[in-house]
């Protein structure tokens, strides 16, 4: 009955209005000095970090990030959590000082913004240093700020400040021991599993589950935490970098094309969320059916665990099993693009016929939800004249883990995938109506 009548408010308000409610509530704990400051006690989180900074399982740009969202209340959005995942996530992504600005929200001429571009021409070094410069400047200034919490609160013992010495002395724990790639982590049951997380599962997952129960731990927060503990010792294969900017890069997508694909804002908020996690089944202990209970709510999980493919599941197999979730096959279309972007002048076999075919598929059934229902990949591919049934079967066997094939004579007509599937989406997506008859013709 609760939940009804909480749907119905919310659908009466809607969706940023019962957030912003939500908010001014959460705004009054804290000022009374009811609520915590913190998502999780600043003992309990730099104990973890701290362990996980020693041990080389975490990096100290992803140690600032992972504090930075551990505070409940910050600076540009209060207690408002659909304000502040895209800021959080632009921050992680900035590659410019315009990125940089929108993520502090900081006017240009303004005080902030001078502070920030004094920072920028003070750091020696290239663009990208200074950038990265920038952005740890950003979190230390988030953090310290962020959990200066209320007078009562502090008297009360419930607002935990963290200066940046804090910050200092956590970080000058971090030993480069380890050289990434995956470690032996004891599972419950006594068994060992390699894994790229950063901290134990059965250290963390307590402490999550707990402090969402408790109401001091937003879905955003919680999101993040779970990106950058499951991803930290992985690394991205072609070009080296740390994977948890994968995940990063692609809510990034999510919330820069969301607003025209899939319009409802608290469906894209639920998809940059996905979006956060939908790797974090394949190397780990984490168990997506298991595990994500008490964290999420059910539209959010079910879409993780819709993204997380089966051991025996065929890529093709599985991409038609997303693509009846609206929100997992938005997630997995932008997840092929970034996972496209780094193809450069030599694009791999999957990436030339196996990404290409899997995306066109995906938003085929984004822009023709009613008229695509039931209508499997091979027709749709043979039917839109693609390629041929013989090279359907030839991309069908590429994408399998040990296919020894190079792609060689397969004609697809299709472009390696970009951004621009994405633009595609939006321009399909006003025009859908004029392809009905076509898309009819598939059902026959």
């Amino acid at each position: 009955m609760a939940n009804i009548l909480y749907k119905s408010f919310e659908g009466a308000v809607g969706f940023r209005a019962q957030s912003r409610l939500r908010s001014l509530r959460k705004t009054f704990g804290a000022v009374s000095g009811i609520a915590p400051n913190l998502a999780i006690p600043k003992e309990q989180m730099f104990e973890m970090i701290g362990d996980a900074l020693g041990y080389g399982y975490m990096v100290p740009d992803q140690a600032l990030a992972f504090l930075s969202a551990n505070i409940l209340q910050h600076e540009d959005s209060g207690f408002n959590e659909l304000d502040y995942l895209p800021r959080a996530i632009a921050l992680y992504n900035a590659k410019d000082m315009e990125d940089i600005h929108f993520a502090e929200n900081a006017a240009d001429g303004s005080s902030e913004s001078k502070d920030l571009w004094r920072v920028y021409h003070e750091t020696h070094g290239t663009r990208q240093e200074r950038i990265k410069n920038v952005r740890r400047y950003c979190y230390l200034r988030d953090i310290e700020k962020g959990s200066e919490g209320y007078a009562i609160g502090r008297w009360l013992g419930r607002h935990q400040t963290i200066s940046q010495g804090d910050v200092n002395e956590l970080l000058g724990q971090y030993n480069p021991a380890h050289p990434g790639g995956k470690r032996e982590e004891l599972n419950p049951d006594g068994s060992v599993q390699k894994t790229y997380s950063a901290i134990d599962l059965a250290k963390y997952l307590p402490i999550l589950r707990n402090q969402r129960a408790r109401g001091d731990m937003t879905e955003s927060q919680c999101g993040l935490f779970l990106c950058f503990t499951l991803h930290s010792l992985e690394r991205r294969k072609l070009t080296g970098d740390f994977y948890v900017d994968h995940p990063m890069s692609v809510a990034g997508l999510v919330q820069k094309f969301g607003p025209t694909i899939l319009k409802d804002e608290k469906r894209i908020w639920q998809a940059t969320i996905a979006a956060l996690l939908h790797d974090i089944g394949e190397k780990s202990n984490f168990d997506v059916t298991r595990d994500l209970k008490g964290l999420l709510s059910d539209p959010i999980a079910d879409t993780v665990i819709a993204l997380h493919k089966a051991d025996d599941q065929s890529y093709f197999g599985y991409i038609e099993h997303i693509a009846e979730n609206p929100l997992a096959a938005f997630v997995k279309l932008c997840d092929i693009v970034h996972n496209s972007s780094d193809a450069g002048g030599k694009p791999s076999a999957k990436q030339r016929f196996v990404y290409p075919l899997a995306a066109a598929y995906l938003k085929f059934k984004l822009c023709n939800p009613e008229q695509a229902k039931g209508i499997p990949i091979r027709d749709f591919a043979l039917a839109e004249g693609l390629c041929s049934e013989e090279d359907f079967e030839r991309i069908v066997n590429l994408a399998k883990k040990d296919s020894a094939d190079d792609g060689t004579g397969i004609h697809l007509n299709l472009p390696t995938v970009s951004s621009e599937i994405l633009e595609e989406c939006i321009i399909s997506g006003h025009h859908a109506h004029a392809r009905r008859e076509e898309i009819v013709s598939l059902h026959r």
